[in-house]
C-alpha cells in the first residue's frame, strides 16, 4: 500500500499514523530509534505490506500489468490502490477525503519534532504539493508516475502505468473490493497484538 492507505489505516492513532506513514522514508538506524506509538506505526506498516504482498487479489493485479511494468508492477499496484481508496472513500469513511487529508497533514506537522531535518524536508514538500490528493485523478496519477520514473535508476515503463490501469480498470476494481475489506479486518487484530507485546 502507499501513503494514503498507510495514513488511513492508522487514522485514530496520531503517533501510529506518523510512524506508519514515515517507515519507508526512514533509514534502518532511524527505524530502530522509534519508540511508543511511532514504533507501533512502523510495525503496523510492516504488517500491512506483508499482508498486501501475500493477498491473492493483489497478486492478480500485479499479474495484469507484469508484462508492461516488469519488476515495478508491485510498486505500481500500491500506488493504483491509493487511487481506488480515494475513489471508494465514502465506503470506508464518513469524513470527506479533503478533510481527512488536511487532518493528516496537521498531524504530521504536529509531530515534526519526531522527524529529522532530512525527513521533515521531504514531508513538507509532500504537504506543500498536496501529494495525497494527486491520487484522486487520472492526471494526478500520471504526475505521480512521471515523478517516480525520474527517480528510478533502472529502465522502466512507468509512463504507461496509468494506461495499463485503465486497460484493466474493471478487474482492478473487483480485486480491490475483495482485498481492502480483508485488510481492514486485520488492522485491529494487529493492533491488539502490539499492545500485548
Amino acid at each position: 500500500m502507499n501513503y494514503l492507505a498507510h495514513l488511513l489505516l492508522s487514522k485514530e492513532y496520531p503517533e501510529e499514523m506518523v510512524g506508519n506513514f514515515l517507515t519507508d522514508m526512514l533509514t534502518w538506524q532511524e527505524q530502530q530509534a522509534l519508540a511508543g506509538g511511532y514504533m507501533e506505526g512502523m510495525m503496523m506498516h510492516r504488517q500491512i505490506d506483508a499482508y498486501t504482498d501475500r493477498h491473492e487479489s493483489v497478486r492478480m493485479c500485479i499479474r495484469l500489468i507484469r508484462s508492461s511494468q516488469g519488476k515495478y508492477a508491485p510498486v505500481v499496484v500500491d500506488i493504483l490502490f491509493d487511487y481506488l481508496i480515494a475513489r471508494h472513500w465514502h465506503t470506508f469513511n464518513e469524513e470527506s477525503l479533503d478533510d481527512f487529508v488536511l487532518g493528516a497533514y496537521g498531524i504530521l506537522n504536529a509531530h515534526r519534532s519526531a522527524m529529522s531535518e532530512r525527513i521533515w524536508y521531504r514531508v513538507e514538500r509532500m504537504i506543500h504539493a498536496n501529494w495525497l490528493i494527486q491520487y484522486t485523478t487520472r492526471e494526478g496519477l500520471q504526475f505521480v508516475f512521471e515523478r517516480l520514473q525520474s527517480r528510478t535508476r533502472f529502465e522502466n515503463n512507468l509512463q504507461a502505468a496509468v494506461q495499463d490501469f485503465m486497460d484493466h480498470y474493471d478487474q482492478f476494481e473487483v480485486h480491490f473490493e475483495q482485498f481492502f475489506p480483508d485488510l481492514l479486518a486485520q488492522i485491529p487484530v494487529w493492533r491488539t497484538s502490539f499492545a500485548a507485546e
